[in-house]
């Protein structure tokens, strides 16, 4: 504590003195903030840990100061940046209370403390609360004459706005208002300002999720390019693009580049943040989803436990949390350990649904990834049905050109083939591999698998030197992958063996 807070107390000043003493180390606070960079730059998080400790014993809340009220605010997120979300919860609820008689519901400084709690309401899973709050704080803040639809603040709650529409599934959506807001951001910042690389940095997930891989990657790289040149290699930004650039090349079939770029990223983010910062354990998942699409299941193994294991120690509450586990499961059936797979995918699904209802796109995932494992541990009419009602629900969901419809289809068609349905498999399976084609090209290693699929179709209805064929080109496809190390998906479409696709589940 302050030696003027600890005087204070100890000798019981006058009010009027206690105030005038108060403040005076509100004043020594604000001196004590970094005089570069933002909240979100860890090179300043000592600084605003060692204010933390004062803000209680000096009444901070209750000081008039404009820009005391900003730091308290910035405290806020910095806790949640930080990810101590109970901390900053409460934070933000003391002040609330406290500046709720004071300010007024359209003042800024009461907006823009609302827009931080929505950010820890939605990494606390409270997605409609934070969604309701977003909503309404943007709508004042477009219409406050002192701000208005351009100024940074509304442009930031519209982000935010976003980032709770994709948490719910409503994808397209999200892409809308990132589209708007950054045609908007040009106005109070320009293309390159860090404010507005987060917005494009929002779009390419926009992209992600609605199937636009390429759109993802461009923004992705664009972003990379520009946060390396204006915050350098180890912003938490800058490796937030890498990693996502990454993540893009995984989603182009490049698996092997991505597990590179992704060690090095995670290495960095390690040695930056640490191991128990959220973007650390995100990286950790997603480099475990390389390494498995690579080939390398036994590490990925080992890396998905730990990192699911990290998550249920430091973020047991986290929306993060569910899908990290969903990536042990993936491992696990890649393994084959079938069985645990199943039942570890099923209990992943009953909390998500719990959550999330029954038609958030992330339930039908999950509900799909069980149905390839029900078709592996022999229940062939329940994966039939279950596959056939995510595939449909999908199209819905997301249309019927987004890729993940496709490989929903897929996995439908596997399970049709297994069933003896080898017809209504075959048309399946056609219908995907042209889709695929269209969206990925004849050599991704998702066309090639599904073409090594409708070998094994067309060979179980006796059409062998069709059948042959396919798989002769399948193969040639996913050579690519690399021969000096034999990879999984090789070795099953020479034998002639049907390959799923899991979902893995995405950052929002």
């Amino acid at each position: 504590m302050h030696p003027l807070v600890q005087a204070v107390i100890r000798h019981g000043l006058d009010p009027e003195l206690t105030e005038t003493t108060c403040h005076d180390v509100h004043k020594i606070l604000l001196g004590a903030r970094p005089s570069h960079g933002d909240t979100d730059d860890p090179s300043n998080w000592p600084n605003l840990e060692e204010i933390l400790p004062h803000v209680k014993p000096s009444n901070a809340a209750s000081c008039d100061d404009e820009d005391v009220r900003q730091m308290l605010t910035d405290l806020v997120r910095y806790q949640w940046k930080r990810g101590v979300f109970d901390s900053a919860m409460a934070a933000g609820q003391e002040l609330v209370a406290e500046w709720s008689g004071k300010l007024g519901e359209d003042h800024w400084q009461w907006l823009f403390l609302r827009s931080q709690i929505a950010n820890v309401l939605r990494s606390q899973g409270n997605f409609q609360e934070a969604y309701d709050l977003d909503q309404d704080v943007l709508e004042r803040q477009r219409n406050s004459p002192t701000l208005g639809p351009t100024h940074p603040h509304t442009l930031i709650t519209a982000g935010n706005l976003a980032a709770d529409m994709r948490a719910m599934g409503d994808y397209r959506g999200a892409l809308a208002l990132d589209l708007q807001t950054y045609e908007q951001a040009g106005t109070p910042w320009g293309e390159d300002h860090p404010r507005t690389l987060m917005i494009a940095h929002n779009l390419a997930i926009d992209y992600r999720l609605t199937g636009d891989w390429e759109s993802a990657y461009r923004y992705d790289t664009d972003t990379l390019r520009m946060r390396r040149a204006q915050l350098g290699e180890d912003h938490p930004y800058t490796l937030f693009s890498e990693a996502n650039v990454a993540r893009d090349l995984r989603e182009a079939g490049r698996y092997d580049e991505s597990v590179v770029q992704l060690r090095d990223v995670y290495r960095r983010y390690v040695d930056v943040l640490g191991d128990q910062i959220l973007d650390t354990l995100r990286t950790g998942k997603s480099l475990a989803v390389s390494l498995r699409r690579a080939g390398l299941r036994e590490e990925a193994l080992a890396l998905a436990e730990d990192t699911y294991a990290r998550y249920q120690r430091h973020f047991p509450e986290s929306p993060d949390t569910l899908p990290a586990d969903l990536e042990v499961a993936a491992c696990m059936g890649e393994l084959g350990d079938l069985v645990g797979a199943r039942d570890r995918t099923r209990a992943i699904l009953a909390r998500h649904r719990a959550q999330m209802g029954d038609e958030h796109p992330y339930t039908v995932m999950i509900e799909n990834n069980l149905g390839c494992y029900l078709r592996y541990t022999g229940d062939i009419e329940t994966a039939v049905a279950l596959t056939a009602k995510t595939s449909s629900l999908l199209v819905r969901l997301l249309g019927p050109a987004h890729p993940l419809v496709l490989l929903a289809a897929v996995n439908h068609a596997n399970c049709l083939g297994a069933a003896g349905r080898l017809e209504d498999a075959e048309a399946r399976e056609r219908d995907a591999l042209a889709g695929l084609v269209r969206v990925y090209g004849e050599d991704h290693p998702d066309t090639c698998f599904c073409r090594g699929n409708l070998s094994v179709t067309l060979e179980g209805m006796g059409r062998t030197a069709e059948s042959r064929e396919l798989r002769e080109r399948a193969v040639a496809g996913l050579l690519r992958l690399g021969e000096q190390r034999p990879h999984p998906l090789i070795a099953a479409v020479r034998e002639g063996l049907r390959v799923d696709r899991d979902f893995e589940l995405h950052p929002v």
